[in-house]
């Protein structure tokens, strides 16, 4: 790319830090869409500043675990699809102590498959799912 200006001829190449910075800033419009879309976060009038920070830090953490959970399972599906899923996973229960899983995807699946759940049964015990969770990868 060439810039000229008042007669001066300026050369300029994009070198790979440049092009990173570049990628850094999309990142970061990225994030405020993801919060503000998906996550839902919203600007709310707060009085104290415990509660300013306490409201910043839910919201940091939310997108905090979004990204982690995004990165674990290799970028494959965005943000907005993950959420979308875990919205759907829910589970009914049938009797005192079975549990019945209602939903199902290719997105439950890798995250089973990544984390080391196993949610893939679709009746569980409680005791069951306590021992899924307690076993679980981070």
């Amino acid at each position: 790319m060439m810039v000229t200006t008042l007669s001066l001829q300026v050369s300029w190449t994009m070198d790979d830090h440049m092009l990173d910075m570049y990628k850094g800033l999309w990142r970061i419009e990225e994030t405020f869409k993801i919060s503000k879309s998906v996550l839902g976060t919203r600007p709310i009038y707060l009085q104290t500043e415990a509660h300013i920070n306490a409201h910043f830090l839910t919201c940091f953490i939310s997108l905090l675990i979004a990204r982690a959970i995004e990165m674990r399972l290799d970028r494959k599906f965005p943000i907005s699809r993950i959420t979308e899923t875990l919205k759907k996973v829910t589970c009914s229960r049938l009797e005192q102590n079975i549990w019945l899983l209602n939903y199902r995807d290719e997105i439950t699946d890798l995250m089973n498959a990544t984390f080391g759940t196993d949610f893939v049964q679709k009746y569980l015990t409680q005791e069951k799912i306590k021992n899924i969770f307690a076993t679980s990868k981070a």
